[in-house]
Parts: C-alpha cells; sequence; structure tokens
C-alpha cells in the first residue's frame, strides 16, 4: 500500500510538470505569434483592433489555452484512474 502511494505521487507529480511545462511553451507561442503579428499589420489593418483587445488576446485567451493543456488531459485519463 505505501509503495503504490508513493508511486501515485511520483506519477502524478510528473504529470503535473509535463502538464506546465507544454501550457508554458503554448502559452508563449501563441503570445510571440500573436505580438509579431500585430507588429506586422498596416495601419489600415489595425484599424478594428485596440490596444484592449490584443492584450485580452495575450493575456487572458493564452490563459484559457494553457488551463485547456492542464486539465484536457483529465479527459482521457480521467477513465483510467476509474
Amino acid at each position: 500500500v505505501l509503495f503504490r502511494s508513493v508511486l501515485n505521487a511520483f506519477c502524478t507529480h510528473r504529470y503535473q510538470f509535463l502538464s506546465y511545462q507544454s501550457g508554458i511553451v503554448i502559452r508563449t507561442a501563441v503570445s510571440s505569434a500573436i505580438y509579431e503579428k500585430s507588429l506586422i499589420l498596416s495601419p489600415k489593418g489595425r484599424e478594428g483592433l485596440t490596444s484592449g483587445y490584443v492584450t485580452n488576446l495575450v493575456a487572458t485567451d493564452t490563459q484559457k489555452l494553457f488551463e485547456v493543456m492542464h486539465d484536457g488531459h483529465m479527459i482521457w485519463s480521467a477513465p483510467l484512474a476509474i
């Protein structure tokens, strides 16, 4: 029982580490892509964009991607835990 609990703790820690790491990579890549795209837009292309909209894309929406990377694995791994 003790060995199983210790093994479960190690596996859970590894899972969380890899989930956070992949979430950070995805969040950074998307933030960088949004920032680069906003820099190369022409003045005519920037007409409908406000700084608040771009900030929302970078902050809030990329945070949602980060959360999906962490919590999304629960969809396929939950049946295995049962």
